[in-house]
């Protein structure tokens, strides 16, 4: 597993995202951004080809000296029987409050009445990665990259957001970060980020200036655009017409003036 590169590794979230999409829709942390991190929620929505197939929420919450980040993503998709019915996947993330060092992640999956759970159990050198279904289960042990690493889980984008947001501010041209997929076979590779310059934007009714964020290998790529402070606010990977763009907050109401009484 440990051999197989970004070639591999991000087309399988690409497929598993554009599979999923064909049915019809119905270096440590500084304190400073630790505490930004400690509570915060979000909201996106994923699109093929201009079509909204997906939502996802998360929740991120500091509790003792750990952050714990939930993700819920739902689409519509068919069943053994030929009808729609909703797939969930319900993400859990626990990383260390300063430096997000991976301590645990969790994976549940419902559709059509069955439960599958999936989990990284991290280690020194290697790291446990199991599924377990009614079935049964099963578990693999996988070189574990050094230093901080990001999951890549189908269908779940809040951890771009994380790692946007984890390298907000602490890259100037271009950097590699190593990337744990789950595809069906998990693996581990290196994806090189690079700060493309900027773009200026209207945002809830104001104006932003984001930062445009290139992520690549030899064959796929991502482009991604944050706010200053890091959320992942649209991400787009164009030659397979993904798009995940977070949900805008309302612009701010304008007060009616009261008339004056004469």
């Amino acid at each position: 597993c440990y051999a197989h590169g970004m070639r591999t590794t991000l087309p399988l979230l690409l497929l598993a995202a554009t599979l999923l999409a064909a049915p019809r829709p119905a270096a440590a942390m500084d304190a400073d951004t630790t505490i930004a991190l400690a509570f915060e929620r979000g909201h996106f929505i994923v699109f093929d080809h201009d079509r909204p197939v997906a939502s996802e929420r998360y929740v991120c919450d500091r509790v003792a000296d750990s952050l714990q980040i939930t993700a819920v993503a739902e689409r519509r998709m068919r069943g053994a029987d030929g009808t729609e019915k909703t797939y969930r996947k319900t993400a859990g993330l626990v990383l260390g409050a300063r430096e997000h060092e991976l301590r645990r992640y969790t994976v549940n999956v419902l559709f059509e009445g069955r439960t599958s759970v999936r989990g990284v159990i991290p280690g020194d050198t290697t790291m446990t990665v199991y599924s377990e279904d009614e079935k049964g289960g099963v578990s693999d042990r996988i070189p574990q990259p050094p230093g901080r690493f990001t999951i890549l889980d189908p269908m779940v984008f809040t951890w771009f957001d994380q790692m946007f947001r984890t390298l907000n501010g602490r890259v100037i041209g271009s950097r590699t970060v190593s990337i744990l997929t789950l595809g069906q076979q998990a693996s581990t590779s290196e994806a090189t980020v690079s700060v493309d310059g900027t773009d200026r934007i209207t945002w809830g009714g104001k104006p932003l200036v984001t930062t445009r964020w290139t992520m690549r290998d030899d064959n796929v790529r991502f482009i991604v655009w944050t706010d200053p402070d890091g959320h992942m606010l649209r991400l787009e990977q164009p030659e397979s017409g993904l798009l995940v763009m977070r949900e805008e907050p309302a612009p701010p109401r304008r007060r009616t003036p009261t008339p004056k009484r004469r």
